[in-house]
């Protein structure tokens, strides 16, 4: 029998298939109503960001070339920190996805942290 490969992504099978992953999870909040019930908005944002802040994970295990090709650091420690200081959006991201992993940020991150402010979702 030929050996089965595991699928830990179920689908997902790149870079690209996270991003649309995550494109589809903000449509599905822009689209819905708001909800109701607050917990329901924070687990919807927090799986947004989970999701949006592995895709540079998934670009340095399998898009170094790619990266190197465009000035961004190859291996994930290097990416992570140019993402972290260049972009408050994934900044965000980071922090909220360190923090639900680890149920706080990580110690040695320097930067602003999160406020309620920066993650208010609206609907309208």
């Amino acid at each position: 029998m030929a050996a089965q490969t595991i699928r830990y992504a179920f689908n997902l099978k790149s870079p690209r298939d996270l991003l649309e992953k995550a494109r589809r999870e903000l449509a599905r909040m822009e689209q819905a109503p708001a909800y109701d019930d607050v917990e329901q908005t924070d687990h919807a944002l927090t799986n947004l960001a989970i999701t949006l802040w592995h895709i540079t994970d998934w670009l340095a295990n399998g898009a170094g070339d790619v990266l190197r090709a465009h000035g961004y650091p190859a291996k994930y420690e290097g990416l992570s920190k140019r993402v972290i200081d260049d972009s408050r959006p994934l900044n965000i991201c980071y922090q909220l996805a360190i923090g639900a992993k680890h149920l706080v940020p990580e110690r040695s991150f320097q930067g602003p942290r999160v406020t309620a402010t920066d993650v208010k979702f609206q609907t309208e």
